[in-house]
């Protein structure tokens, strides 16, 4: 997973609280965030509520899926007092952005600001020049108080002449007076060639790299010629001779570890354990096989008519379908035969289910805007596309319906998950009638007031 930003990312949702958006759709010239950002990214976010005053900035992860999902995982900025906003109901915009309070830029006076420290800010100038020497630049760092930076370090970059594979690369340390005040620096100094300069004394605690072969090569060495020895009691590197060094020269490693010795006779046997447990019996041998039929009796008389016997108890109810049964057919037909056709129900009457009686119901208001979400919808001619075929469908004529996705742009109520994959959408085409109904009453108070002469609703 990273962070990634992208341009023109933008898309809509109709989420309401303070969870998880389900996104819905590109908006026109912008992609997805599945597209742009990618699934399992993170993002800078940035949502809007269209007509109300809900906003929020923030970091979260984009999942594809089915719808593709975006969560605000961190909240940078928001209406509710920087806090997650508890979305109303309508349409927001959602895009990537770039927040303020993640960016870093230079001011007026050319310093960028690095805040986070405890007690001051690291400011970094770049605009410094040394007038004095052509191809010059400087990088001056220092802590800012009361909105000025001190100094305390500087990186010099110096192209010498025209070559630009000629120049040199200067570190410097202001220098402490005493006084609380800065005199000369401590600079160091590497030029094309490799080569390191000190401009004052410099102790050195530590070596690292080759520093043997590049010097010239000494064959007349003496015993009683000096050597830098590092001594580990003292924590110091000291001097010594090289014939004092030899003579105490560390204790050589240990050596290896010699072959195994031969084996020992064996030892005499121990003596005998106790008795173990019993043992779980063992399982039931075979049935004899039966003994060979005796010979059959002579047929004896025919006796008389017994009485009738009583009426034997009810037999068990046979196999069916129940109130309480949980079936599943292969179609079904009510009033006539059976289709064969996978997921068919056919009557010879209508099909009464649920119910409308105000009774049961606690109106909520009339849906509003009625024909406005009846324009955003579609009617279309469809044919079942490879999909719809590999799940089982096969019906090869053209057929008519609407776009789940837009509907539950504008009528979430009447959108639930496919009965063949809870991945998949369809749509209760009756419950769209009450959308309807009120849509065709909007409509018919537009015409009553353009035949009365008002053109105010047009």
């Amino acid at each position: 997973m990273a962070l990634v930003l992208n341009d023109r990312v933008k898309e809509t949702t109709t989420t309401t609280g303070t969870g998880t958006l389900n996104l819905a759709g590109a908006a026109t010239n912008f992609e997805t965030f599945v597209t742009g950002i990618g699934d399992g990214n993170t993002v800078y976010y940035a949502i809007v509520h269209q007509s109300a005053a809900e906003f929020e900035v923030g970091l979260g992860t984009v999942t594809d899926a089915s719808p593709d999902t975006l969560s605000r995982t961190t909240i940078l900025s928001s209406s509710n007092s920087d806090s997650a906003v508890d979305f109303s109901s309508g349409t927001k915009d959602v895009f990537c952005t770039l927040p303020a309070s993640k960016t870093l830029f230079k001011d007026a006076s050319g310093v960028a600001t690095i805040s986070g420290g405890t007690s001051s800010t690291l400011l970094i100038d770049a605009s410094t020049h040394d007038s004095s020497t052509a191809n010059t630049a400087i990088l001056n760092f220092g802590f800012g108080h009361s909105g000025s930076p001190d100094a305390i370090g500087f990186i010099k970059l110096t192209e010498n002449g025209t070559n630009s594979f000629n120049g040199t690369m200067t570190f410097g340390v202001p220098k402490n007076n005493g006084s609380g005040g800065s005199t000369t620096n401590t600079v160091l100094t590497i030029d094309q060639d490799g080569d390191t300069t000190f401009n004052s004394s410099v102790t050195a605690t530590q070596f690292i790299g080759d520093v043997v072969n590049g010097q010239a090569t000494e064959t007349s060495f003496q015993s009683s010629d000096l050597i830098a020895v590092y001594d580990v009691s003292a924590s110091a590197i000291k001097k010594g001779t090289i014939a004092n060094v030899a003579l105490q020269g560390p204790t050589g490693p240990t050596g290896p570890t010699g072959p195994s010795g031969p084996s020992g006779s064996a030892g005499s046997d121990g003596a005998t354990g106790p008795t173990g447990p019993t043992g779980p019996a063992g399982p039931t041998g075979p049935a004899g096989s039966d003994g060979s039929d005796g010979s059959a009796g002579p047929t004896g008389p025919t006796g008389p008519t017994g009485p009738t016997g009583p009426t034997g108890p009810t037999g068990p109810t046979g196999a069916g379908i129940s109130t309480s049964s949980n079936t599943q057919l292969n179609s079904l037909g009510a009033g006539t035969a059976a289709s064969g056709t996978t997921g068919e129900i056919r009557a010879t009457n209508n099909i009464t289910a649920f119910y409308s009686d105000p009774a049961f119901k606690d109106f909520l208001g009339k849906i509003d805007d009625a024909l406005n979400k009846v324009m955003q919808l579609n009617g279309y001619y469809f044919k079942e596309n490879e999909l719809a075929k590999s799940l089982g469908y096969n019906n090869e004529g053209r057929q008519v319906g609407v776009n789940a996705k837009e509907v539950l742009e504008v009528l979430p109520e009447v959108v639930t998950k496919a009965p063949i994959d809870d991945k998949y959408l369809t749509v209760w085409y009756e419950k769209l009638v009450p959308l309807l109904i009120e849509a065709i009453k909007e409509l018919n108070n537009k015409v009553e007031k353009l035949e009365n002469g008002d053109s105010s609703s047009t």
